[in-house]
């Protein structure tokens, strides 16, 4: 049974309704998905891409309507602009789904093991329970700069929040201030800490990665807090890609 009050249900859908009304002034439709597969084959067309995760490729994780969905804004000849995704973990540590590679490939055993050079804290927080994870973000060029960075990744954490009633909330991102800033900012994660510390299997090379993350708690203040705020979509411009 989900543990939202029915205030809290009513914040989610206002933020929903409010949201979906600035797409649509902006000449733009919003779709929730469940065919990741459709979201895999648009993102291998889409232009400025340089990998498509597999956390969210049917072709390499367990994903059903049950555990996953993605959003997606298309424009008024039905092409889609920008999509991201969401999927749902129950675990005791999702520390230890992201060391056993079930973040990255489920589906099938992994031929080349490599162990993973985790770099975590000890005091880090135990993410446990309904944990989501969000990622495979996209924005076409022409519509960078006009506010839709800040908008789609967090109706999408609305939604995933509410749909897979979670306890967390995680993403993840290169190991830099500007990533920080960025999932701050944009899809309002406060937490983050460093995890990888060389092979990456989100992208088969090696990297320097962090996990940026939000509780319940911190979801549901976003939520109230972007409900009073005036949402608007530019015209255009300089925009960070997320």
């Amino acid at each position: 049974m989900a543990r939202f009050t029915d205030r809290q249900l009513d914040l989610l859908q206002a933020y929903v309704d409010k949201t979906v009304m600035a797409f649509g002034s902006a000449g733009l439709s919003f779709y929730v998905e469940s065919d990741l597969a459709a979201w895999a084959d648009t993102m291998r067309n889409a232009p400025s891409i340089t990998a498509v995760s597999p956390s969210f490729d049917p072709e390499h994780s367990w994903l059903t309507p049950a555990n996953s969905f993605w959003v997606c804004l298309r424009d008024g000849e039905g092409e889609v602009i920008g999509c991201i995704c969401s999927r749902l973990f129950e675990t005791d540590d999702m520390m230890q789904i992201i060391r056993s590679y079930r973040l990255f490939f489920d589906r099938k055993p992994v031929l080349d093991l490599r162990p993973l050079r985790l770099v975590a804290p000890d005091d880090v927080p135990i993410m446990s329970g309904r944990v989501g994870y969000t990622g495979g973000y996209w924005l076409h060029p022409e519509w960078r700069g006009r506010g839709l960075s800040r908008l789609l990744p967090r109706i999408n954490r609305a939604l995933a929040l509410r749909h897979f009633d979670l306890d967390w909330l995680f993403s993840l991102g290169r190991d830099t201030e500007r990533w920080a800033r960025v999932a701050r900012e944009d899809l309002a994660m406060p937490n983050r800490f460093s995890c990888f510390d060389g092979y990456f299997p989100g992208r088969g090379e090696d990297g320097k990665y962090a996990v940026f993350y939000a509780d319940r708690g911190d979801l549901l203040s976003v939520v109230r807090a972007d409900v009073g705020d005036d949402i608007g979509i530019g015209a255009g411009g300089t925009e960070r890609a997320a």
